[in-house]
């Protein structure tokens, strides 16, 4: 699959439903993790909770490099409370793992135009 197609294939999925396109998605991302797609881990790691608000901050912990890779257990307390369905756990989770990562918290919502951290990486994966 080639650039801009695996793009869209990780956006489409990062919509989707766990054991469904969602995983998938989550795995391409680390290593495909271009400015639409960091975003959209944002958006998901902010708005979903749930396991893929938890694969998506662990998708951004590896891609800013923090952790070797997504099953690391090094910041999963975080990683819980950002899982956490309750927005009033998650939002506090959400702000201090962005701390963590050097990037600088908006405010996001699903029904509103969003606007997310600042100073993501952008094109900047391991290889």
């Amino acid at each position: 699959m080639k650039g801009r197609d695996r793009e869209g294939a990780i956006l489409e999925g990062l919509r989707g439903e766990p054991f469904e396109s969602l995983f998938q998605a989550l795995d391409m991302a680390v290593d495909h993790p271009t400015n639409r797609v960091v975003t959209a881990l944002f958006r998901c790691a902010h708005d979903r909770g749930g396991p893929g608000g938890y694969g998506a901050i662990a998708a951004l912990f590896t891609i800013h490099r923090k952790i070797d890779s997504p099953d690391d257990w090094t910041y999963r307390p975080l990683f819980l409370r950002i899982a956490d369905m309750d927005p009033k756990v998650r939002r506090p989770a959400f702000k201090e793992a962005c701390g963590i990562l050097g990037v600088r918290p908006g405010t996001a919502s699903p029904s509103s135009s969003t606007r997310l951290p600042s100073g993501s990486p952008s094109r900047r994966h391991r290889k």
